[in-house]
C-alpha cells in the first residue's frame, strides 16, 4: 500500500475525534501547526487557539487508545462490525438504501452486532443531552440536586444536568487543553462565563454543561487546583470500566470529606482507597481479556483482511494500555499538563491517529507505517459504513472526504453517484476503496 502519508485529503469541515474512524479532523491548515516539526523539536508549541483545539481533540485519542473505558469500547464496535459483517454466511437477506442497522427478524448472528453497535452508541454518549431550565438555586454556590449509584444531577442556579460519560471526557479533554495554556481556575471560569457557546447572556451559564458544571461546582464551592483535579479523576474514572460510577463514588467522597480545599489532594485520597484500587484492577484484567479474545479471533481469520488489518490495532492496544510510560504516568501528574514540552513527549511516544487538516497536506503520525495502514483500512470501513447509514445518495467519501483513492478508474461516473455499482478488476493499491470496504464488512451483493 502507498504511504498514507503522501495523499490523505486534509479538507475537514470542523474539529472532532471520530469515534468510530479513530481520526482526528482540524478545520485549520497543516501549517498552522506543523506537527511534524515539533516533536523533532524543530519548532515550538505556541498559544495559539488551534493549538488549544489540537491538544483537546488528541485527549480524546489518548482516551481512546490509552484507558482502560475505550480499549473496552473500541471491542465493542469492532465486534458489531464483525458480527454483521459474518451474518453474510448465515443470514440470506437483502439491505436498503440508507442502511440501517437495525433488527431484522430471524437472523441472529445480524441481531447480535446490531446489540453490540447500539451498545457502543450508548457508551460513548451519541445521544442528545437533556438539559432542564429551572431556578432552583438562590445560593451563589452549586449545588447537587441528586446523588445515586448510577446518576448525579448537578443544579447551578439556571440549568439542572444530569452527568455522563461524555461529560468526564469532555472535562478532561477541555480542562487539559486550558492546563496546556497555563490558565488558572480563575480563567477558565471567566472563559466559561463570557463565552456565547455556554451563555445565553452575558455570565449566564446554562449551554453546553457537558465541558463547564464539574469546574463550575468545584469552583463555587472555592476549592483549589481544581482543573488539574479534575483530569486527574476523570482520566482515573476512565481507567475503569465503569467512568461515570467512579465519579459518582467520588462525589459521594468528597461530601463526606472534612479535609483542605486542594482537590488534587483530595483526588489522591480518593483513589488510594482499596475499592478505587479494586476498581482499577478489575477493569484493567477485563479490558486486556477483551483485548486477547479479539487478538485470537483475529489470528484464526487472518485469511480475511478486515481480521489480519484489526490484529495490528489490537496489539498496539494491548501495548498501550499495559504500558507504563502510557497516558496512566503522564495524565496522574498534574505539573505534565502545565508544561508544553512534557506534551511534546507525550505526544512523540504515543504518536497520533491519522489527522485530517484543513488544506491538502501529510497527515502526522509517529506510529509504524504497519499500522498506520491498519488504521487507514479501519478508518475506510468506518468512513463507507457511516456513508451508507446518512443518505441514499452516496458518493464514495474517498472523493468528498479523504481524497486517498488511487483506482485506476477514478472518476468514473459511478464514484459520485452509486459506487455500490464499481467492480473491483484491478489489486495492489489500484482497486476500488470503497468497495473494499464493503466487501470488508460483508455487504456484497447485500444492498439493493
Amino acid at each position: 500500500m502507498e504511504n498514507i502519508n503522501d495523499f490523505v485529503d486534509n479538507a475537514s469541515v470542523g474539529n472532532n475525534y471520530n469515534w468510530t474512524s479513530l481520526n482526528i479532523d482540524l478545520n485549520f491548515n497543516k501549517s498552522e501547526i506543523d506537527l511534524d516539526s515539533i516533536i523533532k523539536r524543530e519548532k515550538q508549541f505556541g498559544d495559539t487557539h488551534n493549538e488549544v483545539l489540537f491538544i483537546h481533540e488528541y485527549v480524546h485519542f489518548v482516551q481512546n487508545f490509552y484507558c482502560n473505558w475505550g480499549g473496552l469500547v473500541f471491542c465493542e464496535f469492532v465486534l458489531s462490525l464483525e458480527k454483521l459483517g459474518a451474518s453474510k454466511a448465515v443470514d440470506d437477506f437483502k439491505l436498503s438504501m440508507p442502511l440501517k442497522i437495525e433488527h431484522i427478524a430471524d437472523a441472529n448472528l445480524w441481531n447480535d452486532g446490531v446489540d453490540y453497535y447500539n451498545k457502543f452508541q450508548l457508551l460513548i454518549g451519541s445521544k442528545k443531552e437533556e438539559i432542564i431550565l429551572e431556578n432552583a438555586c438562590k445560593s451563589d454556590k452549586i449545588s447537587i440536586k441528586k446523588i445515586a449509584e448510577e446518576e448525579l444531577i448537578i443544579n447551578n442556579g439556571r440549568i439542572s444536568y444530569t452527568i455522563n460519560c461524555k461529560t468526564i471526557r469532555e472535562h478532561m479533554a477541555d480542562l487539559s487543553s486550558m492546563l496546556f495554556m497555563n490558565y488558572s481556575d480563575t480563567q477558565i471560569h471567566e472563559r466559561f462565563s463570557n463565552s456565547s457557546a455556554f451563555c445565553s447572556s452575558p455570565k449566564t451559564l446554562d449551554k453546553q454543561p457537558t465541558y463547564w458544571m464539574l469546574l463550575e461546582y468545584f469552583y463555587s464551592n472555592e476549592l483549589k487546583n481544581i482543573a488539574e483535579g479534575l483530569v486527574l479523576i476523570c482520566h482515573a474514572a476512565l481507567s475503569t470500566a465503569s467512568p461515570l460510577r467512579m465519579i459518582i463514588r467520588f462525589f459521594k467522597f468528597s461530601i463526606n470529606f472534612k479535609g483542605g480545599k486542594d482537590l488534587v489532594e483530595l483526588v489522591h485520597r480518593f483513589l488510594t482507597k482499596p475499592v478505587e484500587i479494586i476498581a482499577y484492577s478489575f477493569s484493567f484484567n477485563a479490558t486486556l481479556q477483551s483485548l486477547v479474545n479479539q487478538l485470537k479471533l483475529c489470528s484464526s481469520h487472518a485469511d480475511h483482511d478486515f481480521y489480519r488489518f484489526n490484529i495490528e490495532i489490537f496489539n498496539t492496544l494491548m501495548m498501550n494500555i499495559s504500558n507504563h510510560f502510557s497516558a496512566k504516568l503522564f495524565f496522574r501528574n498534574p505539573a505534565n499538563l502545565r508544561n508544553k514540552d512534557a506534551w511534546v513527549q507525550m505526544i512523540h511516544h504515543t504518536g497520533t491517529p491519522i489527522i485530517r487538516y484543513k488544506d491538502k497536506t501529510p497527515v502526522i503520525s509517529t506510529f509504524s507505517n504497519k499500522l498506520v495502514e491498519s488504521l487507514t483500512y479501519f478508518l475506510g470501513v468506518a468512513k463507507v459504513l457511516e456513508n451508507l447509514k446518512g443518505s441514499s445518495m452516496h458518493c464514495c467519501p474517498f472523493h468528498t472526504d479523504f481524497d486517498i483513492c488511487k483506482a485506476l478508474y477514478k472518476n468514473n461516473e459511478n464514484c459520485f453517484h452509486d459506487p455500490l455499482l464499481v467492480k473491483n478488476p484491478f489489486i495492489n493499491g489500484k482497486e476500488c476503496l470503497f468497495h473494499n470496504a464493503i466487501e470488508l464488512m460483508g455487504l456484497t451483493d447485500r444492498i439493493s
